[in-house]
């Protein structure tokens, strides 16, 4: 029976714990002296290599070999060497078909390039090795390799029928893993590759998921898919998932939303949702019992929770709020990452406006109006921040009217903010498109978000995906370590000394502490509940909380633990408004130029949704444009006091 063998994965792989034993036995007993013969006893000397060239075993064989490990690897790699100085044309073949393992067959392609294989072993003979290898990425991840059979693997991709999967999958699809990249031919053109991804979605077999990537790719200088082969797989994409739903394939999850207005109830709303249906019931009684326009405006905050009470809009792509459903499959590494709750909230706040539009015009009430009356109030006192809405009738001719509003408010206000007055000449003169992440804030401290170096801090203290929970009994009663220690005093002393190591980061950056009783206690719990509010939402607004919150948060950007920033609009929010204005991501709406050049869909539902899209849009640049203002007043306010 074949011994199991050592493998390296990678310089960050925890399998180094679980092999050490076996790494220190096979370099305690290493003959120096030795001849290797078998190209897997040569494959192993060369993971090992690996392992000690990323220094990950060095701390558990010091003082025990008879030789330093830098001895040890200069004779591992001079026993490589002398190995593949004896492969050739006539004995590689059958070399090949010796190796037992898959993740060697991988180390040999990178053996085949260190060893430069590709000065001695012919174009027939790789060819040859080329089709018997099975995953063809462990030959593309060695640049050498590519650039000297640059002409022959040009062919051989040609006529391999995943080539548009590898073409994918390198170019256009999200891995964690960002380290292995795979390389392809010069010789291998554009077009070709657009031609080798467009006869793959004509075949019968071809993979969904690449399809689906392929209809949304974005161009690049190493892949540029034609419009007539993102659409056809468009239309593959789509024809396969009918049919899929046609024929009861795979898993379907139907969820029902309602939304509903009711003259009879007192409440003005109610929200009730079951394993299948979402229903929101809203009182028109008292919508029409309280219609000043004022109250119209903040239904959209209070109401439908556009916005919530720190000003950060709601609507957008929560990291705290995807599920396991929201990873599965392939993603493009240019696409919105949303989820499964952001398309919940996104379509309930589609039907709230839709409804609520038609409630208003039966009191006569245009929402445009509502907008237009509140938000021109407000700004009455900022010279030429002003808004105009369309009046006309036709979905497309508002479309083309509020998508351009949209951009010249938030020019002028850009404007108003760094030069302190509008300039009607400068906003014209001005050509330049305007990234929403730049539109600075009037304030000049305005959001506030964690330092990156304390994430791994969070997630132990408020994901439910961390083990510490489950160090105590009682700890499968609550949703992560914080609210069990809101909610219990856990005996440290009670732990096993493997499981109190998980707490040392928490315990030694004063985050948490064991008292003279041994229970442990959180150590700031304002400081925590601060995190905590990052966690659930990414971002908070500063002045928005009380003085004692923001003296914490002072003393905490003082620590670098958090961050602040002045700009209008939170970083979710940015992606936010890009995915449905905007072609920043390769799923995004494009709201904002597809009817601009005429790219439109000319069915009118989709105009209405559209139009009634864009109107979310625009009330909520204008919510925090409002938001920012009273912000401001706020921060004058504290240091008039001060």
């Amino acid at each position: 029976m074949e011994k199991e063998r050592i493998i390296f994965y990678s310089a960050s792989d925890l399998a180094v714990y679980s092999i050490r034993e076996d790494i220190k036995i096979f370099i305690d007993k290493f003959d120096h002296k030795k001849n290797y013969n078998d190209i897997n006893d040569i494959i192993e000397l060369y993971n090992i290599k690996l392992y000690i060239d990323c220094g990950n075993i060095e701390k558990f064989l010091r003082d025990t070999c008879n030789y330093s490990l830098s001895e040890i690897n200069k004779t591992i790699w001079s026993k490589i060497n002398l190995y593949f100085n004896n492969v050739s044309n006539d004995n590689i073949e059958t070399i090949y078909s010796q190796i037992n393992d898959f993740m060697y067959k991988e180390h040999f392609w990178e053996l085949f390039e260190k060893c430069k294989l590709y000065n001695k072993i012919s174009k027939d003979i790789f060819t040859n090795l080329f089709n018997k290898t099975e995953h063809k990425e462990a030959i593309l991840q060695n640049r050498g390799i590519v650039q000297k059979y640059d002409k022959t693997l040009t062919e051989l991709l040609k006529g391999y029928c995943k080539t548009a999967e590898l073409l994918i999958s390198n170019y256009e699809v999200h891995h964690d893993d960002t380290t292995r990249q795979l390389y392809f031919p010069k010789s291998l053109s554009l077009q070709e590759k657009d031609e080798i991804v467009s006869s793959y979605i004509d075949n019968n077999d071809c993979n969904i998921n690449y399809v689906k990537i392929a209809s949304i790719a974005t161009d690049s200088i190493n892949l540029k898919l034609s419009d007539v082969t993102k659409l056809k797989a468009k239309r593959k994409y789509n024809s396969e998932i009918n049919r899929m739903h046609q024929n009861n394939e795979g898993i379907e999850i139907s969820i029902k939303f309602q939304v509903v207005y009711s003259e009879t109830q007192y409440l003005p709303k109610i929200f009730s949702e079951d394993d299948s249906s979402y229903t929101c019931s809203f009182s028109s009684l008292w919508i029409k019992r309280n219609c000043c326009i004022e109250q119209l405006f903040c239904n959209f905050k209070y109401l439908f929770d556009f916005i919530d009470d720190q000003g950060r809009i709601n609507l957008v792509s929560q990291t705290s709020e995807m599920n396991l459903w929201d990873t599965f499959g392939l993603h493009s590494n240019k696409e919105f990452k949303s989820g499964y709750a952001f398309d919940i909230k996104n379509r309930l706040a589609l039907m709230n406006i839709i409804a609520y539009t038609k409630i208003l015009n039966d009191m006569k009430i245009r929402v445009e109006d509502v907008i237009y009356n509140v938000f021109n109030q407000f700004c009455s006192q900022i010279t030429n921040l002003k808004v105009t809405l369309p009046i006309l009738n036709d979905n497309l001719s508002k479309i083309r009217y509020i998508a351009p509003e949209i951009e010249s408010i938030l020019k002028k206000y850009k404007i108003y903010v760094e030069h302190g007055f509008i300039d009607l000449e400068l906003v014209s003169i001005s050509s330049s498109p305007y990234k929403i992440e730049e539109i600075p804030s009037k304030t000049k401290t305005k959001y506030i978000y964690a330092d990156p170096r304390i994430e791994s801090i969070m997630f132990s203290l408020f994901s439910n995906q961390g083990i510490t929970k489950y160090c105590w009994e009682f700890g499968k009663k609550y949703s992560n370590l914080y609210h069990l220690l809101v909610n219990e005093e856990p005996f440290f002393n009670n732990l096993k000394d493997y499981e109190k190591k998980r707490f040392d980061e928490l315990i030694s950056n004063d985050y948490l502490h064991v008292d003279k009783n041994g229970i442990l206690r959180i150590k700031d719990n304002l400081e925590i509940s601060i995190l905590y509010d990052l966690y659930q939402n990414n971002v908070i607004s500063y002045w928005h909380l009380g003085k004692e919150l923001r003296l914490k948060i002072d003393d905490m950007i003082n620590n670098n633990r958090i961050y602040s920033t002045n700009t209008l609009f939170t970083v979710k929010e940015t992606e936010f408004f890009n995915y449905f204005l905007n072609k920043s991501f390769s799923n995004g709406e494009d709201l904002r130029n597809k009817y601009m050049h005429g790219s439109h869909d000319y069915d009118e539902q989709t105009m209405i949704c559209d139009y009634n899209r864009l109107l979310i849009l625009f009330i909520l640049v204008l919510y925090k444009i409002i938001d920012d203002l009273i912000c401001y007043k706020f921060e004058e306010e504290a240091i008039e006091n001060n």
